[in-house]
């Protein structure tokens, strides 16, 4: 190595060893006993955000489609978005009393069914309205390829190769079902293929 780099490079590399050693350097491991372990467990639960991720962008999503909707068509049913806007409001109070951090997902679901029955009830109208907007129909298939692709990478769920795959198989049946609707036929089997 001092042949490689030099006798100074080494000196250097040597004392940075020495300065993270003395700062604790590589510790060992040790194991937690059951009380430090509850301990643990307590703090980070007591840490936890009180309303999570995907619930929280949910309701995001439903409030940004709402607004847009309304923005859209002024005549929409204004009962449609105040059930919608409150499911959502409902799912965010549901997270926050309801679900903690050793909530199990199958009892998250459950305290959400109301909530979510609202939204789906007050969102329908809503996509029906935006997708009357050409604009929307045109470029929102091809974003939500996009969204799916380097999320689905970027978000650790698959490497590269299949995301290619996944991404050359949406835009093959998007361009399917572009074509098939300009020349006036069913697009129901790209549709089902597409489940």
């Amino acid at each position: 190595m001092i042949a490689l780099h030099g006798q100074e490079a080494w000196n250097r590399a040597i004392s940075e060893a020495k300065a993270i050693a003395a700062q604790g350097g590589v510790e060992t491991s040790q194991k937690l006993t059951e009380t430090e372990m509850a301990a643990a467990l307590d703090e980070k639960m007591a840490a936890a955000a009180p309303i999570g991720f995907g619930i929280g962008g949910f309701a995001l999503v439903v409030a940004v489609l709402i607004s847009f909707a309304r923005g859209s068509d002024i005549g929409l049913s204004q009962r449609h978005m105040v059930v919608g806007g409150a499911g959502a409001l409902l799912s965010l109070v549901a997270d926050i009393l309801l679900v903690t951090p050793l909530t199990t997902p199958g009892i998250t679901i459950l305290y959400m069914l109301i909530p979510w029955a609202m939204v789906y009830w007050g969102i329908k109208p809503a996509i029906v309205a935006l997708t009357r907007i050409e604009l929307l129909r045109v470029v929102f298939p091809p974003l939500v390829l996009i969204v799916a692709v380097l999320g689905s990478i970027l978000g650790g769920i698959t490497n590269p190769t299949p995301a290619a795959g996944l991404g050359a198989s949406g835009a093959l049946m998007l361009a399917a079902f572009r074509k098939l609707k300009d020349e006036n036929r069913s697009t129901r089997v790209i549709l089902q293929a597409s489940f």
